[in-house]
């Protein structure tokens, strides 16, 4: 008990600095895997609660490739009668597509922010919408109907996570397993790459396995 508390004391510490309403529980999950057991949460009350506390951290540690800037930065003018809400940020996206294991699970995700961006959850996104998401969870497990859908993204910056059966093969960024009735997950970065994502070192790290 006085090391979970001690935990817990480092958990807060560190996410001290950061607004709780954009991370929260999430973050304190992810640096709870770091601290305790390298690539792994343990599946408490629900197992997708915490796959979907990933999910976020997933969003958060991985971005698109850094491209070559122009020389001088171009700023597009905005028009004076543009009201607030046409000016509005647009949400970062994370589809389900697919079969849906996380039902209300992953309904808190919709009150998180990344990069600025309000987070929004769309369930049931067929393959011709996930062109317009940010992350895609793909609700398959076969290598072929996971692969389809990677190959709908046509090498688009978006982030993949699935729990496909063969892994590195069904082309994810990121495959979610259980080891030891333990979330953990495993890291594609030859398929971030190809998707034009670079997966941050912290997330490397924490992998079960990086091909």
């Amino acid at each position: 008990m006085k090391f979970l508390r001690l935990i817990v004391l480092i958990v807060s510490t560190i996410t001290r600095s950061v607004s709780l309403s954009g991370v929260t529980r999430s973050v304190r999950a992810f640096v709870f895997a770091a601290l305790v057991a390298p690539s792994m949460v343990q599946a408490q009350i629900n197992e997708y609660e915490v796959k979907a506390a990933f999910l976020f951290n997933f969003a958060l540690f991985t971005q698109p490739i850094a491209t070559a800037a122009p020389a001088v930065p171009v700023v597009p003018a905005v028009p004076q009668a543009q009201s607030s809400a046409e000016a509005a940020v647009p949400p970062y996206r994370i589809c389900i597509h697919g079969k849906d294991p996380f039902g209300a699970a992953a309904k808190s995700l919709s009150s998180r922010k990344v990069a600025g961006r309000a987070v929004a959850l769309s369930q049931g996104v067929s393959l011709d919408e996930l062109k317009a998401c940010q992350m895609v969870f793909i609700g398959e497990t076969e290598r072929e109907a996971v692969r389809r859908a990677v190959s709908a993204l046509g090498g688009l910056p978006i982030i993949t996570v699935a729990e496909a059966k063969e892994f590195p093969f069904a082309g994810v960024i990121f495959n979610l397993i259980l080891v030891d009735e333990k979330v953990a997950f495993q890291v594609n970065t030859v398929a971030a790459k190809s998707q034009q994502l670079d997966v941050s070192a912290k997330l490397i790290r924490l992998a079960k396995n990086v091909h």
